[in-house]
C-alpha cells in the first residue's frame, strides 16, 4: 500500500504534526517556512528531505498541513492545491470567505479534544441519558501564555478545545454576551436546550486548568483536568454526583494530548484514503471545514 505523502507549512507547531503524521504511517516529504535557513535547520532535525519557502513545492503531495498562525489560514487555504488539507485550529475564516470558497479538496481541522478518552467517556454518559435532560453547562478555565496577547486571543487558542467538544455533543453554539478585562473573560452562550457559561482567566503559573460541569434534571457531571510542564496533560476521574465513572486519564510515557492528536490525524488520513466513511470519521471526532466554520461563528463576537 502506497504511503500518503505529506507536506507541513509552519516550522513551530508544524513540528508536532510531523510526529502525528509519521505515527499515521505517512511520509513527511516537505517542510515550508518563511525563513529558508530556519526551515532547513528544522527539516534537518526532523529528517524531512525538502525544505522550501514556496507553496508550489507541495503540489505533487497528497496532504498539506497548515500549522501557521490563525490570521494566515484564510489566505493560505485557496493557495494550497494538494487533494487534502489539514488545518490547525481555529480555522479563523470570515463569513464572506466561507460563502465564496468552493473546493473539491478534503479539508479537516485539528480539533482534537473529542478524541481524548475523558471526552469520549463523558459523551457516552450524556448520550445514555445518565444525566437526564441537560439544562446547564459551565466551563471554568485558566491558562498561561508567554506571549503578549489579549485575553480574547488566549481564549481563542485555549478555550476553543472544550467548546469544540460541546459543539460535537450538543450542536450549534449561539452567542449571547460577554464581559472582559485584561485578564478575565466571561461569555454567555446558548445551546438548543441549555445555557452555556464560560469563565476564562489568564494565570501567572505555566500551565492550563479546566473544569467542566454539566447539569441535567437527574444528575450532574463534573470533570477536571489540565496541563503542567512537569506532569503534562491529565484528567481526574469523571464524577456523576459523587460517583466516578472512569479512572481518570494520564500517561507519563505518552502525553494524552499528543495521543489525541495522533488519533485525530489517523482519522483524517483514513478518511482521505477511503478506509472509513465521513459518518464514521465524525463519530470519532472529525471536524470538517463546514463543522469548524459553524462552530466558530460565536468567536467573531469576542473581538
Amino acid at each position: 500500500m502506497e504511503q500518503t505523502k505529506v507536506g507541513i507549512i509552519g516550522t513551530n507547531w508544524g513540528r508536532v504534526h510531523i510526529g502525528a503524521f509519521k505515527n499515521a504511517k505517512c511520509t513527511i516529504d516537505a517542510l515550508i517556512g518563511k525563513d529558508l535557513e530556519k526551515t532547513q535547520f528544522v527539516a534537518f532535525q526532523e529528517s524531512v528531505p525538502v525544505a522550501a519557502t514556496e507553496l508550489e513545492t507541495l503540489n505533487a503531495l497528497d496532504v498539506s498541513v497548515i500549522a501557521t498562525p490563525i490570521e494566515t489560514h484564510q489566505s493560505l487555504l485557496p493557495r494550497v492545491s494538494t487533494p487534502a488539507i489539514y488545518c490547525e485550529k481555529p480555522l479563523g475564516i470570515s463569513k464572506d470567505f466561507y460563502s465564496d470558497f468552493s473546493t473539491e479538496q478534503l479539508i479537516g481541522v485539528n480539533y482534537a479534544f473529542g478524541y481524548l478518552k475523558t471526552a469520549q467517556c463523558a459523551k457516552a454518559a450524556i448520550e445514555s441519558l445518565s444525566l437526564g435532560q441537560v439544562n446547564e453547562i459551565s466551563i471554568e478555565q485558566s491558562a498561561h501564555s508567554d506571549k503578549d496577547i489579549s485575553i480574547q486571543q488566549l481564549f481563542k487558542e485555549v478555550c476553543v478545545h472544550p467548546l469544540s467538544w460541546i459543539f460535537q455533543v450538543f450542536g450549534p453554539i449561539n452567542y449571547l454576551s460577554h464581559a472582559l478585562n485584561d485578564n478575565t473573560m466571561s461569555v454567555d452562550l446558548a445551546l438548543a436546550d441549555s445555557d452555556l457559561k464560560v469563565h476564562f482567566k489568564r494565570q501567572k503559573k505555566a500551565g492550563i486548568k479546566l473544569s467542566v460541569k454539566i447539569k441535567g434534571d437527574k444528575n450532574t457531571m463534573v470533570f477536571k483536568g489540565g496541563y503542567s510542564p512537569a506532569k503534562q496533560w491529565f484528567f481526574d476521574p469523571i464524577l456523576i454526583g459523587r460517583d466516578p465513572i472512569n479512572k481518570g486519564e494520564y500517561s507519563r510515557e505518552n502525553d494524552i494530548w499528543y495521543q489525541a492528536n495522533c488519533i485525530a490525524v489517523k482519522t483524517f488520513v483514513d478518511l482521505y484514503n477511503d478506509r472509513i466513511d465521513l459518518e464514521t470519521a465524525k463519530s470519532l471526532g472529525y471536524f470538517s471545514l463546514d463543522d469548524a466554520f459553524k462552530f466558530e461563528k460565536f468567536i467573531n463576537h469576542l473581538s
